[in-house]
């Protein structure tokens, strides 16, 4: 799969599941279980223990399926390469970093820079990502969501960092095209005594969230 057809996957459901230090032995069946909830798109932190080799497991069980697997928290091209020798399709940043966009394009994975400022904006697409990663959105406000697209309203944004149940609808609503879920879907203490039917349960319910938003897909 090309980049280009990643960014369509990712746009036409566009929910990105944040595992971050969940052990491997765990991750498996957690990732199944959002998988039947509709996630297809889940990605390993870097900072993780094991990080490249959950990428690797995630990648040979999910082989035969629709599901993509990515990298996040890749901090330089060395983070990048190693994740992408991993299995990683997507790379997830969070800033931008060119070296890092480029490294994603040259093996026909997506990138996902983080960005925050216009500038930030400007400088990921300069350097060829066509969909970023708002960071940390839960802190700038949907408001802040509102005044960004007024100069970049064609730029998918995807909402990354304090997003929740709670407040998800109000950053769809301002023009995010998706979310980026850490603990708030990849719920560890779900996990940890075994309720994976619950990350099921919320991604049915960002999805449905989602759903009901008004961005255009493409």
């Amino acid at each position: 799969m090309t980049a280009k057809q990643l960014e369509q996957k990712l746009l036409s459901v566009p929910l990105v599941a944040i595992a971050r230090h969940i052990p491997c032995e765990r991750l498996i069946p957690a990732a199944e279980a959002l998988y039947a909830g509709g996630v297809r798109f889940i990605e390993v932190t870097m900072n993780s223990q094991g990080a490249l080799d959950s990428i690797q497991a995630l990648s040979r069980a999910f082989a035969h399926t629709d599901m993509s697997i990515g990298a996040g928290t890749v901090l330089g091209r060395a983070a990048a390469r190693d994740a992408l020798d991993a299995g990683a399709s997507f790379l997830v940043c969070p800033h931008t970093d060119p070296a890092v966009i480029k490294a994603a394009l040259e093996a026909e994975a997506l990138p996902l820079p983080g960005v925050m400022t216009p500038t930030d904006v400007a400088q990921a697409l300069d350097a060829g990502a066509r969909v970023l990663k708002l960071f940390p959105a839960g802190a700038l406000g949907a408001a802040y969501v509102r005044q960004l697209r007024a100069p970049f309203d064609r730029v998918p944004f995807f909402a990354v960092g304090g997003i929740d149940l709670e407040n998800a609808a109000q950053y769809l609503a301002a023009g995010c095209a998706g979310l980026g879920l850490g603990g708030a879907l990849v719920d560890a203490k779900a996990i940890e005594r075994e309720d994976y039917a619950e990350l099921t349960y919320k991604a049915r319910r960002y999805l449905d969230l989602i759903s009901d938003s008004s961005y255009p897909q493409e």
